[in-house]
């Protein structure tokens, strides 16, 4: 092999394992909004404080996501993941090195509280 094919070897290998690592992180970042929009869908059941009105399109936006994506799975192995809190907190490390995936975490654990109105989100 020649100089010039070595190097475009070893950029091939390098921009395969680039992309294999971001196909991960978005993979555990769905799961991670997936675990987030099953705790907030239990949460607000649970509650006595019901949803925004100015919320309520997202919510069931968001419920509609959750049903869909559990249709496509294996709804009883995949829900008690989902509810795992240990699984979810063991995927924060697994998306942290991307500034989003802290955003979406401070959103995530914070989801039911904004959409009942418990806080606000600005």
């Amino acid at each position: 092999m020649t100089a010039q094919q070595v190097q475009a070897y070893c950029e091939e290998i390098r921009n395969a394992a680039i992309e294999d690592v971001a196909i991960e992180w978005a993979e555990n970042l769905d799961l991670l909004m997936f675990s987030f929009a099953a705790r907030c869908s239990k949460d607000l059941k649970s509650t006595d404080y019901p949803v925004l009105p100015e919320f309520q399109n997202y919510a069931s936006w968001l419920e509609d996501r959750l049903e869909q994506h559990l249709c496509e799975k294996d709804r009883e192995r995949l829900w008690p993941v989902l509810l795992d809190q240990d699984h979810l907190r063991s995927l924060y490390d697994k998306v942290l090195p991307n500034p989003i995936g802290k955003l979406y975490i401070l959103v995530g654990e914070n989801l039911a509280r904004i959409l009942n109105g418990e806080i606000n989100p600005l």
